[in-house]
């Protein structure tokens, strides 16, 4: 096989290996999201077990319990519910002037976009957790990340009006909401739009964040129009006995690929959660679409050598082309399957460890057709 198939194969090596480590480690992947999804599911399906803590009509005895209903009513936006979780004594100024209600609903935001909450981190037990270097009335919720900081949020044990102690979340956090969300929130016209359109959810985005999504995708293929509109005219203008391929490359994969990544540059305005972002971590579109454009490459350096061999006077040897630019597209969909299984947050050793058995019996079934694709690729090579 000639050098320029190997160089493509190089080139496409290299571009994917940022997207492999692009993803930071304190973001959440998508392996972190389906495990988050499993616990909840596991905590409603199971089978309720007699209060371990005091009766409460809200289930506030436990730090488990008391965030599993805070959960249930932001999710169902039962805000002025929600409210009976937070704690409202010491409250300041900032967070009086808000409200209860308010105060849940602008939580359930910065929950999603700031907080992945492991449930199994958190106690069942009404004592809470006392061996965590905090004090024992309080136990820790979650750390959530604003830049290089990490501010960390709390469930507190507090004398309900009779007396009884249940958890709530701690006056302390209550009081950071304010602030917290005016970094987390959707922004003028995200707020707008969230108090407007349903509040429907799909992979983590809302609707009326599908819409920015959309009109971003569009917005990106438009301006990608113009820098493969111009490649296109010089390449009309030059002239090539490719050039039908070139100008579907052009059109096609190449376009899109641009059209993505400019879209990507403006995903801020989108405000993702949390969900969302570990969707995003994958690059599973990015990934598809920069492995078809190199695809594409491949199969347009193929027909370039074969003709050529044409011209050469080794038109025998065209045919033999074929299995080698298969062998290159069949190693670029490989890498690009195991960094983008990377980027969901599973590990990709662990896939081909698994494999290796079943691997090995595809080996042993394939062994004749291999040694034919390597003749090919040596007689390719010294044609």
């Amino acid at each position: 096989m000639r050098p320029p198939l190997f160089l493509t194969l190089f080139v496409f090596i290299i571009m994917m290996l940022p997207l492999a480590a692009q993803a930071i480690a304190e973001e959440p992947r998508v392996k972190d999201v389906l495990e988050e999804v499993d616990q909840g599911q596991d905590a409603a399906s199971e089978v309720p077990e007699p209060p371990s803590g005091p009766v409460d009509s809200f289930d506030r005895g436990t730090p488990l319990s008391t965030f599993t209903g805070l959960s249930t009513s932001l999710e169902e936006a039962d805000y002025e519910n929600a409210a009976e979780y937070l704690d409202s004594r010491y409250r300041k100024a900032s967070a009086n002037s808000v409200g209860g209600p308010e105060l849940a609903r602008q939580l359930k935001v910065v929950l999603e976009r700031g907080l992945l909450v492991d449930r199994d981190a958190l106690s069942r037990d009404p004592g809470g957790i006392l061996d965590d270097g905090l004090p024992p009335e309080r136990d820790l919720l979650g750390r959530v990340r604003i830049e290089d900081q990490r501010i960390d949020l709390y469930l507190q044990r507090v004398p309900r009006g009779d007396g009884v102690d249940i958890w709530k979340i701690a006056s302390i956090s209550v009081n950071k909401i304010p602030d917290l969300y005016r970094y987390f929130g959707y922004g003028p016209i995200g707020e707008v739009l969230s108090r407007t359109l349903p509040d429907f959810e799909i992979l983590g985005l809302k609707i009326w964040q599908w819409l920015l999504v959309i009109g971003l995708l569009v917005a990106g293929y438009l301006i990608a129009l113009v820098p493969t509109g111009v490649m296109a005219w010089f390449l009309r203008l030059r002239g090539s006995a490719n050039e039908a391929e070139l100008l579907k490359f052009l059109g096609g994969p190449l376009r899109l690929l641009l059209a993505v990544l400019i879209a990507r540059s403006g995903v801020d305005l989108v405000h993702p959660g949390m969900t969302a972002k570990a969707y995003l971590e994958g690059q599973t579109l990015l990934t598809i679409l920069l492995a078809w454009c190199f695809v594409w490459t491949v199969e347009l350096v193929r027909q370039q050598f074969a003709r050529k061999l044409e011209a050469g006077g080794h038109s025998s040897a065209i045919v033999l082309t074929r299995p080698a630019a298969n062998l290159c597209k069949f190693l670029i969909l490989l890498i690009a399957f195991l960094v983008w299984y990377e980027n969901l947050g599973f590990k990709a050793t662990s896939l081909i460890a698994g494999l290796g058995i079943g691997g090995l019996a595809v080996a042993l079934a394939t062994q004749k057709p291999l040694e034919n694709l390597i003749s090919a690729i040596t007689l390719l090579s010294s044609a």
